[in-house]
């Protein structure tokens, strides 16, 4: 007799997560989400006797064995109804296809088939569905789009807050438990302190995330009030998932969060352990607050000043974390092509919509992910990218001039490792140990280059070739280290002199670090990005840029205010 695999998966979970206009709407929106993939087939199952058989329930995505057909029909009916019933959203269910395990060959057939079914499903759009027609009506206050169903508060035992009109996704979202939650808040901090290992020694951390504003907490940690916001998605997971057999399916999606949360907790661990100082305004607060995460999907509030060293040890523990669970008995893929994973970080002031940070975010991790798509197709390499964007003033879309400019101020997207080609960009670790060389240098002098950097000439002479180029820039640029030299020569201080001899050295080995310091090519490095024509860049103005947020975890910040 025939057995039958159903695939589902849940659609537009980002909008379902970010419609909502307050942070802890989103934390709930995902946390309701990681809630329903543990508890709701679970319930299901009850009402059809427990016969099904889970294969993968976790991120919005189900794979699910049945006995029959008519059974497999109505399972998914249900999980799409009881979807809709606890979060509000939408759940394609693909038409069930023939099963058979017997052997792995098999089974990979079958579950491409399950997955053709879902993708043709997806194709076909929503059905038709009745409208409320209603005489008075009202829209939800929080995300803008829902119908009210109720003019209440969202916390009836917070006297402080007002009633609104709310919808019923908004409302749920609102309401979820942060206190004891064992599946998402609390899954982390156990893998936290597992990573902290001996607390006595170490400040208390305090796990309580309910009714707290958690960027006006995290903000504290900054002194010009930013946050960042840490965007990160796993890199061929669906062709993992298709090489494996059901065992490996079956083990591989249970790990891949675990991973994912192991990758947040070390480098979290690493900052507690190492900027107790910076991290006192947070009255021993959790420093590090996942907002998304399951199946390879991150997305994570954390302090700005360690930003982008966090982001870089955090990519480089998930390769290392996947690589080491490929190799396990229970999965014996360690002849797949190397996990890798694309990261974005957006940093911006504390009042900057999260909304908007995660759209940001979502563009430039396109970015890098397309950079790793080209390396693997030009060269055959596996790399791990990462991108950030600063957000300043009233900036709301990114600023994307220059991007086509023969000569530009950028080297992002930056690479996690140095086993990428030297041609593509540079190591992100390479911007941060600059940020150490440079800790000397004045303001006054960062906001000459920066002028400098954004005044590059859109000229197509190449920096050995006469042009505005080596007529223009490189004179100004070279002017300016001639002044590195002399700007203390009135200082009373006695190292003075030596600061004085320091600065245009640490400039020149700062230049080597973000892409070469050769005169003949003018500070600049040739970048070759196919399929997009060669161009000149060098990353000194991205650390410009990120001056105030790229400080190693593992370094007090008070070392880099002394010479």
């Amino acid at each position: 007799m025939p057995r039958y695999l159903l695939a589902a998966e849940a659609d537009k979970i980002q909008d379902f997560i970010f419609r909502s206009a307050k942070l802890r709407e989103v934390v709930g929106g995902s946390r309701l989400l990681a809630r329903f993939c543990s508890e709701g087939v679970k319930e299901l199952r009850k009402k059809h006797d427990n016969k099904p058989e889970v294969l993968i329930s976790d991120g919005g995505a189900f794979r699910i064995v049945f006995d029959d057909e008519i059974t497999a029909r109505d399972f998914g009916n249900d999980l799409a109804e009881l979807y809709l019933r606890c979060a509000g959203g939408v759940l394609t269910v693909a038409d069930p296809v023939e099963y058979d395990d017997s052997n792995d060959e098999r089974f990979k057939k079958c579950y491409h088939a399950a997955q053709e079914q879902l993708r043709s499903a997806k194709s076909r759009g929503d059905k038709a569905a009745t409208a409320v027609h209603l005489p008075y009506t009202a829209f939800c206050a929080s995300c803008g789009v829902g119908l009210a169903s109720g003019h209440r508060k969202k916390n009836e035992s917070d006297t402080r807050s007002r009633a609104n009109y709310l919808c019923a996704d908004c409302r749920n979202k609102t309401e979820e438990k942060f206190d004891q939650d064992r599946i998402f808040i609390g899954a982390f901090g156990e893998s936290l302190l597992k990573e902290l290992g001996d607390t006595e020694k170490l400040p208390q951390i305090k796990f309580e995330l309910n009714d707290r504003d958690w960027v006006d907490l995290i903000c504290k940690a900054d002194a010009r009030s930013y946050v960042a916001y840490l965007l990160a998605d796993g890199n061929g997971m669906g062709q993992l998932f298709s090489q494996c057999n059901r065992t490996q399916l079956e083990y591989l999606s249970k790990e891949l969060t675990n991973s994912l949360r192991h990758s947040l907790a070390k480098p979290c661990a690493t900052m507690i352990r190492s900027q107790g100082e910076a991290l006192k305004v947070l009255e021993g607060k959790l420093p590090v607050v996942p907002l998304i995460l399951g199946g390879d999907d991150l997305f994570a509030l954390l302090p700005a000043p360690f930003a982008l060293d966090f982001a870089t040890e955090f990519c480089q523990i998930y390769e290392e974390t996947m690589t080491a669970i490929l190799a396990r008995p229970e999965t014996n893929l360690s002849d797949q092509p190397k996990p890798t994973i694309t990261a974005a970080v957006v940093i911006c002031k504390r009042s900057y919509p999260h909304t908007l940070a995660h759209q940001r975010a979502e563009c430039a991790l396109k970015q890098a992910k397309e950079m790793a798509r080209r390396i693997e197709v030009t060269t055959g390499k596996r790399v791990s990218t990462l991108n950030f964007d600063v957000v300043t003033g009233n900036q709301v879309t990114a600023d994307s001039a220059g991007n086509d400019h023969h000569y530009r101020a950028s080297l992002r997207p930056y690479f996690i490792s140095d086993a990428a080609p030297a041609d593509w960009g540079i190591n992100m670790q390479n911007l941060i140990e600059a940020r150490v060389t440079l800790k000397a240098l004045p303001a006054k002098r960062r906001s000459e280059f920066e002028k400098l950097y954004a005044d590059l000439p859109d000229d197509k002479k190449k920096p050995t070739e006469e042009g505005d180029f080596r007529s223009r820039w490189k004179p100004q640029f070279e002017g300016q280290l001639k002044r590195l030299g002399v700007q203390d020569a009135n200082s009373q201080e006695e190292d003075s002199l030596e600061k004085r001899d320091k600065l245009p050295v640490r400039v020149l080995e700062a230049l080597k670090l973000l892409g070469g310091a050769q005169k003949e090519s003018g500070y600049l490095r040739r970048v070759e990005r196919a399929p997009s024509p060669d161009w000149y860049a060098n990353g000194l103005s991205d650390l410009l840029e990120a001056w105030d947020f790229a400080f190693k975890l593992d370094k007090p910040m008070d070392e880099y205010w002394e010479e």
